[in-house]
């Protein structure tokens, strides 16, 4: 949102000229009628486009776009994300004989995991060893197993669940002994890596043989459903009629067809079902480049129909590898020169090796009309969407199977592969505790394992729930203000949003009492469904500002891939920044990102809670924070401790002789002079409030500093100076912040407070953040001895002082931070190690005693965000431009938005 947005007459405006530029191919011969349409259809889109993007607090209801997750349907009424169901009875493959969700009152979760023939995730997820899963999802958390056979969204005959009880019943033999320890034992060494992982990461628990069956996981909290049952005698309930098998939530594929092999050697091709056939059919999932991320159809609109001849050309990688991202023009064609002619044929390439770019560029340039990619046997078929702006040509994935009756087919040369867009149900569905129905996001490993983040957030949430609901009560009995700030029915924000709040948010009768401060946030996807939100994860910050005053952060979250997120944090040293102890009648409240190339694309909910002290006796005699001072702000990690970050805090009693007041602080360029302050009045207590986060990657062989654990120092020395100021007494205190799980496999998806199942690398370990996370300030208080409390008091006599002297440093590995630099390792979409810090110094003083700033040094510190201020936007695009490595191409921020530069 820029401090400037177009008129409803600038908008009706480009309505007009949009109609009317179209129209013109009507006058040029094209039927009226149509054209007509078409102009009005893509004039309201784009026009619609427009204003939501400048209207950037005015949410703006765009068409709803297919996507590779749910086509959706304009007939039949589909149960929505987040829709609470009705009440239905499942038939069981067990003594239970049924199983009822959907009750008033019934708190479980449940997890709907869904078989199909045509999906090999579903394949692996089915063939989960139960340690991977059962051992670690809350009790609270129901699996439900359903087999859906070879069942589409339009194809529901008897056929097609032929034989899906059966199936069924063996898998749920094999759960039941594993889980009573009489499982096969476990001799994968993969499987064993991914176990000892999961139990690191989410408990030390010792997995596998009769460790299991000691877990007291009972295998009633595991369902399994009489598919045959359900999908004959069940056709019209809301599970099977407005859900599985209904077009919002099916997944979308591709059906590979191999055709015209004569019968005589129909013996080479066996299709799913067991039975040879002269026409076999297969998944294949797409795979979206930048020219292509829309949906199935629109990836085959260039081949609809056709029959191609189709040629195997292995890896096509030539020398290059998967470090290999930039690879020139002259080197795809040399690969697509190996390759030899695929003028007008389906190119069916090999996974590994190298990118994908690399591979579908060089069939591309050797004249194919669209590609298959193989995988391996480790990695399912799955949907990809991969940065290249360049490849045009339709690309799908296909199981080493389906790759196997390829390279059969491939004997026959009449053979053609067809490929036509279809749908199936989920793989994976949720019902939360409130009895909504949710999509589980996205799966990246083919494992149940992946349901684990998810069934630990649930549980999370309901706490979450409860907590907010405590809120809700409070406000309604006084006992809590809330003030709304913005509301995701309206507030729609791309990269940053601003409004005023007028003052006082707490009214005079509770201002004094406020004792503590909750923020609340929540991110939704527009339509609930999650590829509408923005798909990458931006540091987002949130800023408070009084009139003449710099802005300053008070909370710090990270959007999720593709995701929403609810927060609430803990901000009571944010206090002083929000209600304010002048006559000010406003204040600035802002949300923004420093990102200039991808957008947040959420729906904005912003609430703050003011939590009274409603205790009768003693309350005023309670310590709050009464000023929140700025101290330091980061910087890139290479030279971050070369000028000193340190401060001198000069604490005196009330009503001290000698102040001399200086408060204009402008910026100085001695970096080495502290930032100091002097503050007088009855000081109860002093506490040190840092935001700090590592960002940075592929710059070093250690991924600093987004990936790397380093290690962040607070030296604190508090002195009490006589009257002739002498030292009396001194206290030393050291405050170390590292990241221990930064670079670790599951260190974020181990979080139970982070979104779950998001896209992206969202389950690795960052350094103090994650995605689809809030980054909570880190409170310290100083160990103030009582003899410098009783000095502040008053108590010891006129003269008496307290210096507090803090220096800040960063360290990787104990030492100065020095990159350590492999070519061969360089990405060239990374960039340079950088620190994201800002701190504050809080004085915490009794509720009648406010203290008072009497001095601040010319030195000024702007407690934003590195990516926020004019000068640290400046050093961040140095960093973004990346230090000159070998392997890495120089960049530069062209795009950036014109409205960052009005915050």
């Amino acid at each position: 949102r820029g401090e400037t947005v177009p008129s409803r007459s600038t908008t009706n405006s480009m309505v007009a000229i949009s109609v009317i530029g179209l129209l013109f191919g009507a006058v040029l011969g094209s039927p009226p009628d149509e054209n007509v349409e078409r102009a009005l259809k893509l004039a309201r889109e784009r026009t619609m486009e427009m204003v939501s993007f400048f209207e950037g607090r005015k949410l703006m209801i765009k068409p709803p776009r297919k996507t590779d997750r749910h086509v959706f349907s304009k007939s039949g009424a589909a149960i929505m994300p987040y829709e609470k169901i009705s009440v239905a009875t499942l038939p069981l493959l067990s003594e239970q004989n049924s199983l009822k969700i959907g009750a008033e009152g019934d708190k479980n979760h449940y997890i709907i995991v869904v078989h199909h023939d045509y999906s090999t995730l579903a394949h692996s997820l089915f063939e989960t060893p139960a340690a991977e899963f059962a051992v670690f999802a809350p009790t609270d958390t129901h699996y439900i197993f359903i087999n859906a056979g070879r069942c589409l969204v339009d194809v529901k005959d008897e056929s097609c669940y032929e034989g899906a009880n059966t199936r069924m019943a063996a898998f749920r033999k094999r759960i039941l002994s594993e889980l009573r320890g009489k499982g096969a034992e476990i001799t994968d060494a993969d499987q064993k890596q991914m176990e000892a992982t999961m139990a690191e990461a989410y408990g030390n628990t010792t997995l596998g043989g009769d460790s299991l069956a000691s877990s007291k996981v009972d295998g009633s909290r595991l369902h399994f459903v009489d598919s045959e049952e359900l999908l004959k005698s069940h056709k019209d309930s809301w599970l099977l009629k407005r859900v599985l098998m209904h077009e919002t939530w099916a997944e979308e594929f591709s059906m590979v067809t191999i055709e015209g092999v004569p019968l005589n050697r129909a013996n080479l091709l066996v299709n799913s079902r067991g039975r040879t056939s002269a026409s076999t059919g297969g998944e294949a999932s797409p795979m979206y480049s930048c020219k292509n991320q829309t949906d199935v159809e629109a990836l085959l609109e260039p081949i609809e129909g056709e029959r191609l001849a189709f040629m195997s050309v292995g890896l096509a990688c030539g020398s290059t590898n998967a470090s290999t991202t930039d690879v020139s023009e002259a080197e795809i064609k040399a690969i697509a020169s190996d390759l030899g002619d695929l003028t007008g044929k389906l190119a069916v390439i090999d996974r590994g090796q190298c990118t994908f770019q690399t591979k579908f560029l060089a069939a591309q340039a050797a004249g194919a009309r669209a590609a298959l990619l193989v995988t391996d046997e480790k990695q399912p078929v799955s949907t990809v969407h991969f940065s290249d702006d360049a490849c045009t040509i339709p690309a799908f994935m296909v199981s080493p199977a389906v790759g196997q009756k390829l390279a059969q087919a491939s004997q026959v040369a009449t053979a053609r592969v067809a490929l036509a867009p279809a749908s199936r149900p989920p793989n994976a569905l949720v019902i939360d505790g409130q009895q909504r129905l949710r999509d589980i996001g996205h799966l990246r490993f083919p494992s149940l394992a992946e349901t684990v983040p998810t069934a630990r957030y649930l549980e999370y949430e309901d706490a979450l729930a409860a907590q907010i609901a405590e809120l809700a009560a409070g406000s309604a009995s006084g006992k809590v203000t809330t003030v709304p700030v913005f509301d995701a029915e309206e507030d729609y924000i791309l990269w940053n949003m601003t409004t005023l709040v007028k003052q006082p948010m707490v009214d005079a009768e509770h201002n004094s009492n406020v004792n503590k401060l909750l923020i609340e946030l929540e991110l939704v996807c527009p339509g609930r469904e999650r590829r509408q939100c923005g798909e990458w994860d931006r540091v987002l910050s949130l800023y408070s500002q009084f009139p003449h005053q710099e802005n300053r952060e008070i909370c710090r979250f990270v959007t999720g891939y593709s995701s929403p997120g609810h927060y609430l944090i803990d901000a009571t040293t944010m206090l002083p920044n929000l209600l304010p102890t002048g006559e000010h009648k406003q204040t600035r409240i802002t949300l923004a990102t420093e990102a200039d190339w991808a957008t947040i694309g959420h729906n904005v909910t912003l609430k703050f809670h003011f939590v009274h002290d409603t205790t009768e006796k003693g309350a005023e005699l309670r310590a709050v924070p009464h000023e929140s001072l700025p101290l330091f702000a980061g910087g890139e990690l290479e030279g971050y401790n070369a000028h000193v970050r340190n401060a001198k805090l000069i604490l005196r009693p009330a009503n001290a002789e000698g102040s001399m007041v200086r408060m204009d602080a402008k910026e100085s360029s001695g970096m080495d002079e502290p930032v100091v302050y002097m503050v007088d009045g009855q000081t109860a207590n002093v506490s040190v409030t840092t935001f700090t986060t590592g960002h940075g990657w592929g710059s070093d062989v250690a991924d600093c500093a987004e990936y790397c654990n380093t290690e962040h120092t607070m030296d604190i020395v508090m002195t009490l100076k006589g009257p002739d100021n002498e030292d009396v007494e001194s206290h030393a205190q050291v405050d170390t912040l590292s990241f221990p799980t930064a670079g670790t496999e599951l260190g974020c998806a181990s979080n139970v407070e982070v979104t779950p199942n998001q896209y992206g690398t969202w389950h690795e370990g960052r350094a103090g953040w994650c995605p689809g996370w809030a980054v909570r300030p880190r409170v310290s208080f100083l160990e103030l001895p009582p003899s410098m409390l009783t000095a502040l008091r008053g108590e010891q006599g006129a003269g008496y002082q307290v210096h507090v002297d803090i220096t800040y440093r960063a360290t990787f590995n104990g030492t100065d931070y020095k990159p350590t630099i492999d070519p061969a390792q360089v990405d060239s979409m990374g960039f340079n190690a950088t620190i994201n810090h800002v701190s504050y110094v809080d004085i915490w003083a009794h509720r009648d005693s406010p203290p008072k700033v009497v001095f601040k040094s010319d030195r000024a510190v702007k407690p934003t965000s590195l990516f926020y201020s004019q000068k640290s936007r400046q050093l961040w695009e140095r960093s973004a431009r990346r230090r000159p490595l070998p392997g890495r191409a120089g960049y530069s921020h062209e795009s950036k938005p014109k409205m960052l530069s009005t915050l």
